[in-house]
């Protein structure tokens, strides 16, 4: 085995649906569904080897530095969980870095979880599967450490390009993924992130959430909708747009702790200066903002108000590995 491993993750957008995929909600009322994609911002998780150097197992760097000899020691719930349940041979200095904060709603923990666990394994010289890697880290986040949130950050972390996602009432999940074709295009040329300058803890927002039975039903209906949409040739991006603000309006409801005023002036704003549509990502409260628009009103807005826009992309490459 080289002396290091690097695994690159990328991090997410839900488009449609968020929210039908928490288990609380879709074993209760049946099926959810979501609509997503990986984009080009990556969580990378850097695995070195330390010799002669007996007086600890492992450095582990993120935003602190932790030395550690005993596993029992480690502070970072997922890098203990992980590490505990999979020793490494020998000694090991494990960073992690990412060009988005973490708190931003863009599913930075499940592509942290997704590539530890890819990079504990293949030091272990074991490979596994995208569906692999994404049910592992449901079971990590979601049943072992018991932190709020849905299903759908880690398989979006985990597959390349934009997916559809199922979510049936015995936690069975399905991947389908849509096909690279115009409407895809179409999409990826307008993507934009505008960060609120809020950074917010998910799980505390995700636990706060109430999902009756028909705003469930509507949110599901609106990702098999832009599912529809991007599978069909005369796609409009004005039209499929109207669905993320529609799903945003929707999600603004599910809890008084979603939103605030901050958020609230920044959807007014850009709606008002004709952005094609626009939703809070991630739980709510903060984090980013995606926004579905033309350049030149981007270019526009920046200009007006000096707002530091991210054009991104979809990931239609996945996981890399070195």
């Amino acid at each position: 085995m080289s002396s290091m491993m690097i695994t690159q993750v990328p991090l997410r957008i839900s488009l449609l649906g968020g929210g039908t995929d928490l288990p609380e909600f879709f074993s209760k009322y049946g099926s959810g569904e979501t609509l997503g994609f990986a984009f080009n911002s990556y969580t990378t998780l850097i695995a070195e080897r330390i010799y002669f150097n007996e007086s600890l197992k492992y450095r582990l760097s993120y935003r602190v530095n932790e030395d550690v000899y005993n596993i029992k020691d480690i502070k970072h719930p997922i890098f203990k969980y992980i590490l505990s349940n999979f020793p490494l041979p020998g000694q090991y200095h494990i960073s992690s870095k990412s060009a988005i904060p973490s708190g931003s709603g863009v599913g930075s923990s499940s592509s942290f979880t997704v590539a530890l666990y890819d990079l504990v394994h293949r030091i272990r010289d074991i490979n596994l599967s995208n569906f692999e890697l994404a049910a592992a880290a449901v079971d990590i986040e979601r049943l072992q450490l018991r932190e709020a949130g849905g299903f759908q950050d880690q398989y979006l972390v985990s597959h390349p390009g934009l997916n559809s996602l199922k979510f049936r009432s015995n936690s069975d999940v399905s991947v389908c993924p849509i096909p690279f074709n115009s409407a895809v295009k179409t999409l990826n040329d307008h993507l934009y992130l505008l960060h609120t300058n809020i950074v917010r803890v998910a799980s505390y927002i995700e636990s706060s959430k109430i999902i009756p039975i028909d705003d469930f039903n509507d949110l599901v209906d609106l990702a098999r909708t832009g599912k529809e949409m991007l599978l069909n040739d005369s796609f409009l991006i004005s039209d499929f747009s109207k669905l993320i603000t529609e799903s945003w309006i929707i999600k603004r409801s599910l809890s008084s702790n979603i939103s605030n005023s901050e958020v609230d002036f920044l959807v007014k704003l850009l709606i008002d200066h004709e952005v094609f549509g626009v939703k809070l990502c991630g739980a709510g409260a903060g984090g980013v903002l995606l926004v579905i628009a033309e350049a030149d009103i981007i270019e526009r807005i920046t200009k007006k108000y000096s707002l530091n826009f991210l054009k991104i992309g979809i990931d239609f490459n996945g996981i890399r590995r070195f």
